[in-house]
This record gives C-alpha cells, structure tokens and sequence, in this order.
C-alpha cells in the first residue's frame, strides 16, 4: 500500500484568522496571506460603509416632484388597463370632478365605459406635472379617449385635462379634476 504524503500547510486558516486579529498586523506583514486579507478587509470594510450611507441618503431623501410624477404615470396606467378599483384607490375622499362631480360619479362613469366598450382607450399625447405648495401639485395634460363606439365622440379630439394632486404622507391623491 503506497501513501502519498502532502505538506502540511505553513498555517490553517483558523490560526491565521487568529493572528490577524492581533494589533500588530500591518500591510507590511511577511506571513502569507495576510496582506491579501487585510486589504480584503478593509475593501469590504469600506464598501459595506458606502453602501450604508448611500441606503441612509437615498431612503431619507425626499423627493416630492418624482413621487408626483410617479402618481400620474400610476392613474395612467389603472385608466389604460381599465383597472377602476385602482383608480379609485388614488382619488382623494373629497374628490371633486368640474367643482360638482364626486368619487361616486367617478365609478360610475369608469363602470360604464369599462364594462360596456373594451375597446375604450385613454391615452395621454401630453402631460407636465409641478409642485404648486408644500401639500399641492398639479398637471397639465392632452388626452384623447377612443374606441367609444357612440359613447365618445368618434373623431377623436385632445381634450385638456387637469388634475390637482394633495399630498398625504407620501402618497399623492388626485383630488380635483378639471377639464375643457
């Protein structure tokens, strides 16, 4: 029976772990491997801390304009996907339509063109959105709404819409919306 012998290592890992956590390891240490861990370390070391600060800034940061735009890119897509639950979702509780129209008048009127036409289309040529307070913003847009099928004006014409936003916490909510 033949038995191969190997080396044995200079040092196991766990008596090299062991001496790297002593204060007297420097760059400039000769046993090997400890300048590949140290600077492993310390690039670990430094990457874990940006990353922290960079989660800290990121996550506290407000941004006010971006959440706003953000909410109209939402309530166009729930229209385009027909999805009026959604929508209703992000009008506001005093939610008013043309100074007399509610939130009810709003189901109703997605009710109506959702179920009776799938083929209802509203789609947005153009939109701004702005902060106008510390609570408020608004949008200015062109919407054309097809597929009506005798519900709709068939020659389908911009129309000029303009929600008003108020901001709750950090949730936007549509909570007027005007239109010529």
């Amino acid at each position: 029976m033949v038995m191969l012998r190997f080396p044995r290592p200079r040092s196991s890992a766990a008596e090299l772990d062991a001496s790297l956590t002593s204060a007297d390891i420097s760059l400039s240490d000769p046993r090997p491997g400890c300048r590949l861990y140290l600077r492993t370390l310390l690039y670990v070391r430094g990457c874990a801390v940006a990353l922290a600060l960079i989660a800290v800034i990121g996550c506290n940061r407000d941004n006010p304009q971006a959440e706003l735009e953000a909410a109209v890119q939402t309530l166009q897509d729930n229209l385009e996907t027909k999805r009026a639950g959604a929508v209703l979702d992000q009008l506001a509780a005093d939610f008013q339509a043309q100074s007399e129209l509610d939130r009810e008048w709003a189901k109703r009127t997605m009710t109506v063109l959702f179920l009776q036409n799938a083929n209802v289309k509203v789609v947005a040529l153009t939109r701004s959105s702005r902060i106008t307070g510390e609570t408020s913003g608004e949008t200015d847009a062109q919407v054309v709404l097809t597929g009506g099928q005798g519900l709709l004006p068939e020659p389908a014409s911009p129309h000029s819409v303009k929600p008003q936003w108020r901001r709750a916490g950090r949730q936007w909510r549509l909570a007027r919306l005007d239109w010529e």
